[in-house]
């Protein structure tokens, strides 16, 4: 039967228990919806059902969701739709239909498209890595790599392939300076 509990209550003074339910009938439910709520599937693991299909699990490890999308708001780089309870502006955010930004300190600072071109949010002013040591090692290129300004290279060179400089036109020799 259903227990209803009167407004002035202001406190019960000790534990309150229900049987288990199950995932058609919850031990939780709503009195116009009898298959949407919450049951215990097993032990320390509770259930969250809609229309007698289990939704989400909760247990020792966290929230699990078994049916459905989990969905964000949109956001924006200084408050992004995905974020941390402790640093609420740095997370992932929607720049635009099909666009996945990522945000440190409320600022843009990488941007991934449709085509999963990986783009960073501001012109030259982002680095791969920091100063020092944290720099990555190596940097691996499947196709082309195109510089636009000074290339300028710390230690030894090695090209394997065709090597291009210039237009190749004779004229513009005059531009590679070898020291």
């Amino acid at each position: 039967g259903l227990i209803f509990v009167p407004a002035a209550w202001a406190f019960v003074q000790s534990s309150f228990g229900a049987l288990d339910g199950t995932v058609s009938s919850p031990a939780f439910y709503f009195h116009n919806d009898n298959d949407t709520g919450i049951y215990r599937s097993a032990a320390n693991t509770m259930n969250l059902v809609a229309g007698g299909t289990s939704i989400a699990q909760v247990d020792a490890n966290g929230i699990t969701v078994q049916a459905g999308a989990v969905t964000f708001p949109a956001g924006t780089a200084a408050l992004p739709g995905m974020a941390f309870s402790v640093d609420t502006n740095t997370g992932f955010y929607r720049v635009a239909a099909d666009r996945l930004g990522v945000s440190t300190a409320g600022v843009a600072v990488l941007e991934f498209d449709a085509t999963g071109d990986m783009l960073w949010a501001t012109d030259n002013a982002d680095d791969i890595g920091a100063t020092g040591a944290s720099r990555p090692r190596d940097l691996f290129l499947g196709r082309n790599a195109v510089v636009g300004g000074t290339l300028n290279v710390v230690g030894a060179v090695t090209l394997d392939g065709a090597v291009t400089l210039g237009n190749a036109s004779p004229r513009h020799w005059d531009a590679l300076r070898v020291i």
